[in-house]
């Protein structure tokens, strides 16, 4: 790797990291063993597929890989085709890897607008890729809105495609709340695998995806 990348060398080795990516773009996210990359209006998967270039008021992407993309309040799989839901909802996630939709409508969330999964009034909820939702209440963390999985302080969550999530408080990165999965800078980060996927900015516009996991022993490629 170049010697200007901001990757700092020792968070490497300390949460066993290994380098993904690197190039220039606005935006990206990553979700199981996918990851995309935004230029303006043109998305990449896993920084080299272009699967959608057009218009988009919002997206979100699937663990199979697929961008989900809203335009004009409906939803559409990697932006073509006829809409997979049309905008009966007040919040949309995706669902797990039947590639499925869900929604919310009142308090009611669904699973592709007819199967009911809970009621809740909270708004802060994703879908856990098991078959259920995670959501936030104040400090607590609820599968379905009722099992607590646990309760901490956070200032970010994501959910992950094992059933879990990661919060992230004051630069620490904690799987499920308790597992220090990541400790260090960033500019931007979401779930990957079974870690999480950091991104660095560089002086030059570009950036940088690396993935922390260590609770993965298999070698990092930047161990001597």
């Amino acid at each position: 790797m170049s010697q200007e990348t901001m990757v700092p060398q020792e968070l490497l080795k300390k949460f066993n990291g290994a380098f993904v990516y690197r190039g220039r773009f606005d935006a990206f996210m990553s979700r199981g063993e996918h990851f995309i990359t935004r230029d303006g209006n043109r998305f990449l998967r896993n920084g080299v597929e272009c699967i959608y270039d057009g218009p988009h008021e919002d997206y979100a992407l699937e663990i199979s890989g697929d961008l989900i993309t809203q335009w004009n309040r409906n939803l559409y799989r990697n932006g073509v085709g006829a809409p997979i839901n049309k905008g009966r909802w007040s919040m949309w996630r995706p669902d797990s890897k039947e590639r499925g939709i869900l929604v919310q409508t009142g308090s009611r969330i669904f699973r592709n607008g007819t199967e009911f999964i809970c009621e809740t009034m909270d708004q802060n909820w994703m879908s856990d890729f098991q078959g259920g939702v995670i959501i936030q209440r104040d400090n607590q963390f609820l599968r379905n809105g009722k099992e607590l999985i646990c309760q901490s302080a956070w200032e970010r969550w994501v959910s992950s495609s094992q059933g879990g999530f990661v919060i992230e408080l004051h630069n620490r990165f904690l799987r499920n709340g308790t597992e220090l999965v990541y400790e260090g800078m960033r500019d931007n980060w979401w779930t990957y695998r079974n870690g999480i996927m950091v991104q660095y900015d560089e002086k030059d516009g570009t950036k940088s995806l690396v993935y922390y996991n260590p609770f993965d022993h298999m070698a990092s490629p930047f161990d001597d």
